[in-house]
């Protein structure tokens, strides 16, 4: 069973609710429909290795054309917006079950490596899985605790 099933799915329903209240590129009024389709199915297949030359193809562009839809429309590449999306995933999974491993994660993101995983995790928010997490529940414990106590007073 994928634990990440509800994980991408409720990832999936925030962003769609923060792409319908974000205000409209200044440059035109709507983003180009064929960057929507291409975002429609990264997020439908945030667990696959996805390449550019798939994602332009299930688009109807060519790769070069789609990565220059995606500079102009989300100002990043469509790797980043990927890596991006699955290490918020990944985050999301870390926080939600301690016992979930990296290596799992890592798995069922669609990465087989996990150092590859720890990377790129770290490049997106700022330090491995294994330092990131620990760090966090901590933090997310603090401030339950804290919460808890002024409810008190």
């Amino acid at each position: 069973m994928n634990r990440l099933g509800p994980l991408v799915e409720k990832e999936q329903k925030a962003y769609d609710r923060r792409r319908e209240l974000a205000p409209p590129p200044a440059h035109q009024a709507t983003v180009d429909p064929r960057v929507q389709r291409a975002l429609g199915f990264l997020l439908a297949h945030v667990a696959e290795n996805i390449t550019l030359a798939r994602l332009a193809k299930e688009v109807g562009v060519s790769a070069p054309h789609l990565s220059r839809l995606f500079r102009l429309e989300l100002a990043e590449s469509p790797h980043a917006f990927l890596t991006h999306m699955k290490m918020d995933a990944a985050r999301k999974a870390l926080l939600a079950d301690e016992r979930l491993s990296v290596r799992l994660v890592a798995w069922q993101l669609g990465r087989s490596s996990p150092s590859h995983f720890a990377k790129a995790f770290a490049q997106v928010h700022g330090s491995t899985p294994a330092i990131w997490r620990p760090r966090e529940l901590a933090r997310s414990r603090r401030a339950a605790a804290e919460r808890s106590f002024r409810d008190r007073e």
